[in-house]
This record gives structure tokens, C-alpha cells and sequence, in this order.
């Protein structure tokens, strides 16, 4: 490991809405400090007393901001997950109300670790769980501004939230502050000068691209650096559907399928039912456990988890990529 003589901070932004998060809180936080990271919690949510003795520093700040005001444009942001031998992204119109309170505690945590005595900071998403590889990667990553660039097609392209790193003086010069949302909406003026919304991811992208280091970022790839970290195991509940992951998906570049695709996220038992054409099925699943059907394109699909009943009609924006 390098000896980064308490240079770097690690920054995690949390709000904890149920058991699942505090653990996988507990978990980053031990993790970043048996690879020798000073910590810095910042969340608009209590935190037990116990997890703010394991870290470093805390910020609190009961006012969780949201968006209020009515944006035109929203476009999807893409929760993705990645297995052994496929993709899954989802793709979710989302008004992202909580964005207002990452980007101000963002800003705040960063501005906290330069009084501080910090050069740089990393961001780490509480929902990430990294295995062997990935944490041997962190431990090697040199101080540097580095980041990862996601490349949407027609959806805006932005940079990763799972993963950053940044020299403070860099980050603070080149990304204007946001303290609140009138902040927000004369900032966004710098990119045009509608009322387009720009989640957090693409707000820092519109500004990270004008600068001299963003032509070296575009190379970095997360699933090589980060090749056995599992991503968004947990989801703010105003985005999807938290417990369970399901839908009719695309298929890249099959003109004949679409492709059935479930996942339990729930820490109970599913059982699942589902019919297209003259087909019926059912399998189980267990928390964690996950299963596909190629669906002729011709079909609708019906679904039963538990009884609870789902038409699912292909979505045109979510898919899933074969490697």
C-alpha cells in the first residue's frame, strides 16, 4: 500500500433508511480502514453512535435538500449491475430529488477536508461491495485526478459516482460549488442556458470535460479497475424497486428476443410465476439469487411474484449486454 502520509481522505455519503444500508455502511467503513484510509462520514440521516466512533470525521446536517423546482428534460440514469457474463441496465426517468443534497454535501465534506490539513479526497458509494482485486486496486491507485467517464449514446454522458478521486485545490477550482438549489439552477446556465435538468453525474462531467485531464479519464474502464465489485446493492427507494429487479428487457443486437429478467433483492423468499404465448413457468428464488428467459419479441409476459400481479411489456430504454 502506498504511504500517503494523510494525504488522501476517503468521503462517503450516506442516508440510511433501513438495516440493509447500516450494515453495508459498517462494512465500507472497516474496509477503508484496514487499507489504512482516514474516513469521513457526511449524512443528513442519525447515525448510531457506534459507526461515528469508527470514523474519522462526521458531518451531519438534518435538512436532507431535495429538488423542488419543476426542470424540463429529465432523462434516464442507468442503475446498472454487472455479472459474470452479461449487463443489466436500468434505465429510470428520475427526477433525482436527492441529488440536491449530494452535490451540497459533496462540497462540504471536500471544503472540510482542506481546513483539514487534506490534498485529496476519494468518494466511495455505500452500496458497492468490492472483492479481492478491487481493493488491491484502490490500495495501488496513485493520488491523482481520476475518474470514470460513462458514455450514454442518447442518453448524456457523465461520470461515475461509484468511484472518484480528486486533488482538492483541482476539484474546488474547476466544479463551482453548489450550497442550494438557486446555486443549482445558475450554475447549470454554464452548459446552456434552458432549464434542463442535470443529474449530479452529469453535472460534474460538463465540467470535468472542458478541463486538461479529461482526455486521459476517458480510458479508465470500471470493470477492469473495479473487475469483482458488485454495484448498487442498494437503492434509494424513490428510484426502483429496491427488492426486487425485474423487467422485459432488450437484448443488443437481437432482432428476435427479449429477454426476462429477475433478481431478488429482498431478504425473503419469492416465489415467481410467469406466462407468455402458450408457456408457463415458476421457479423460486432466494435473497440474491437471479434468473433469465430469452422471450420471443412477438410477446408481453405476464408475471406473479407472491401473487402480486405484472404485465411486462418490453422496455425500449433498459437492456441487458451479452459479453
Amino acid at each position: 500500500m502506498l504511504d500517503m502520509n494523510n494525504k488522501l481522505i476517503s468521503i462517503i455519503d450516506c442516508f440510511i433508511y433501513n438495516d440493509n444500508v447500516k450494515k453495508l455502511l459498517v462494512d465500507k467503513i472497516n474496509l477503508l480502514k484496514s487499507i489504512g484510509r482516514d474516513v469521513m462520514l457526511i449524512s443528513n440521516s442519525v447515525v448510531d453512535k457506534e459507526i461515528v466512533e469508527n470514523v474519522d470525521f462526521f458531518l451531519y446536517d438534518k435538512n436532507n435538500n431535495l429538488f423542488e423546482y419543476n426542470y424540463e428534460n429529465y432523462e434516464g440514469v442507468d442503475f446498472y449491475e454487472y455479472f459474470e457474463h452479461f449487463d443489466v441496465h436500468n434505465i429510470i426517468s428520475s427526477k433525482q430529488p436527492h441529488g440536491l443534497s449530494v452535490l451540497i454535501n459533496i462540497f462540504r465534506a471536500v471544503k472540510m477536508a482542506k481546513v483539514l490539513g487534506y490534498d485529496f479526497f476519494e468518494r466511495h458509494e455505500v452500496d458497492d461491495v468490492m472483492g479481492e482485486d478491487s481493493i488491491k486496486f484502490l490500495k495501488d491507485l496513485p493520488l491523482s485526478n481520476f475518474y470514470f467517464v460513462n458514455e450514454r449514446g442518447d442518453i448524456k454522458s457523465d461520470i461515475s459516482f461509484h468511484y472518484f478521486m480528486f486533488e482538492i485545490d483541482f476539484f474546488l477550482k474547476n466544479i463551482k460549488r453548489v450550497r442550494n438549489e438557486n446555486d443549482y439552477k445558475l450554475n447549470i446556465k454554464d452548459f446552456d442556458y434552458t432549464d434542463n435538468f442535470y443529474s449530479v453525474e452529469q453535472y460534474f462531467y460538463n465540467y470535468l470535460k472542458v478541463t486538461d485531464i479529461h482526455e486521459d479519464n476517458l480510458k479508465n474502464k470500471i470493470k477492469d479497475c473495479f473487475n469483482d465489485t458488485f454495484w448498487n446493492t442498494s437503492s434509494t427507494p424513490e428510484n426502483f424497486n429496491f427488492n426486487m429487479m425485474f423487467n422485459l428487457y432488450k437484448k443488443n443486437n437481437d432482432l428476435e428476443n427479449n429477454i426476462f429478467f429477475i433478481k431478488n433483492n429482498a431478504q425473503i423468499e419469492k416465489n415467481i410465476v410467469f406466462r407468455y404465448g402458450d408457456i408457463k413457468d415458476s421457479i423460486t428464488l432466494k435473497n440474491n439469487m437471479w434468473f433469465y428467459r430469452f422471450i420471443p419479441k412477438e410477446y408481453s409476459l405476464d408475471l406473479w411474484i407472491n401473487d402480486e400481479y405484472y404485465n411486462l411489456v418490453c422496455d425500449e430504454t433498459s437492456y441487458i449486454n451479452f459479453k
